[in-house]
């Protein structure tokens, strides 16, 4: 895929000009994810079968499922790590993933098996009594979709994961509900409570010893080397410090304008906000369902009706593979110049507003 691609961007011949293109714009796709996430962005797969990471009773994990559970679990992964993920860490990180996966789904088919069920009201219910749906202590639906739209969730994948989770309670619920003690546990369990025991004891001091015990240099050398760490102390430091509060100083200094400007030329660079800029983008990319020639004619229809007046953010919703700029009207952020590179920095500055 990569190698007909790169003939795509050097312009073969087999490729034809309408393929360039839709070369440009898959670039363009794995740009954006790499730019975000960089070495993080995927999972690695690379010991599934096909085009699945897990098998459960016959039911498959989809790679794509995991891919993006891990992107919607990054970026508080990248906040809490303070934007750095050992290799060691995104690998430990991604087996909990694939395992938390396999866990769930491996309980809710017992939970089926044992005939649970889980109905659309109880769903209903858990979704509007979701925390962070709630706005002055009501259910918004103008929150949940906010919510679940920069999560990357769509409403009804995050119903399947409630009732999934509901299902899973529910069978947790029927197993402990089966817990009981045999009678003879029951007997020795109160035996224990109530049993007592004499002890007696006698209390030795040292230095009632000391005076008999003879001392040997040699042995307390070797007992000390080998015991070292009982001997030391912590590392500490001794300091005087003054303590100067800014306002004080500040009152008694006395500024001209001029030495106000010679500062502000001499660190102009800390006072200057690089230039960023706000897009948005639809994505039409090319995959297993569409070919290159039907995503070219799709673009170029979807260009047509953007000059004509037509609304970017209902066809950004509509024909964006990109979900989660695409339930943002196509809305990418601001950024700066150089967080692009070849097509989509091109564009993003040849744009005079």
């Amino acid at each position: 895929m990569l190698q007909d691609l790169g003939d795509k961007l050097k312009g073969n011949a087999a490729s034809g000009g309408k393929s360039r293109w839709i070369a440009y714009l898959i670039l363009g796709a794995l740009i954006l994810v790499f730019v975000a996430w960089g070495p993080y962005a995927a999972v690695d797969l690379s010991f599934a079968q096909g085009d699945y990471a897990a098998k459960v009773g016959g039911e498959k994990i989809s790679a794509t499922e995991i891919n993006e559970r891990w992107q919607q679990r990054l970026p508080q992964l990248l906040q809490a790590t303070g934007g750095q993920l050992s290799e060691a860490q995104r690998v430990q990180l991604q087996d909990e993933l694939l395992d938390s996966a396999v866990t769930a789904l491996a309980a809710t088919q017992h939970a089926r098996k044992l005939g649970l069920r889980v109905s659309d009201a109880q769903v209903e219910q858990s979704f509007r009594e979701t925390p962070a749906f709630q706005v002055d202590g009501k259910f918004s639906a103008t929150a949940a979709r906010s919510m679940l739209a920069s999560s990357g969730l769509s409403v009804e994948a995050y119903e399947a994961d409630i009732r999934n989770s509901l299902l899973t309670e529910q069978l947790q619920a029927t197993i402990a509900a089966t817990d009981f003690l045999t009678p003879g546990e029951t007997r020795r369990l109160l035996a224990l409570m109530d049993e007592e025991r004499e002890v007696r004891f006698a209390l030795l001091q040292p230095e009632a010893f000391a005076g008999n015990a003879p001392v040997d240099a040699a042995a307390i050398e070797a007992y000390y080397k080998a015991n070292a760490a009982q001997f030391a102390v912590p590392e500490s430091v001794k300091l005087d410090y003054a303590e100067l509060s800014l306002p004080d100083v500040a009152a008694n200094l006395t500024v001209s304008e001029a030495q106000l400007r010679e500062r502000y030329e001499k660190d102009k660079s800390l006072y200057v906000q690089a230039e960023t800029r706000r897009a948005r983008h639809i994505l039409i990319a090319v995959d297993d369902t569409t070919a290159d020639a039907k995503a070219a004619a799709q673009a170029k229809d979807v260009l047509a009706r953007i000059k004509s007046g037509g609304d970017f953010s209902a066809l950004a919703k509509e024909f964006s593979k990109d979900t989660a700029s695409a339930e943002q009207g196509g809305d990418l952020g601001w950024s700066g110049r150089d967080v692009y590179e070849g097509v989509a920095k091109d564009s993003r500055t040849a744009c005079s507003r």
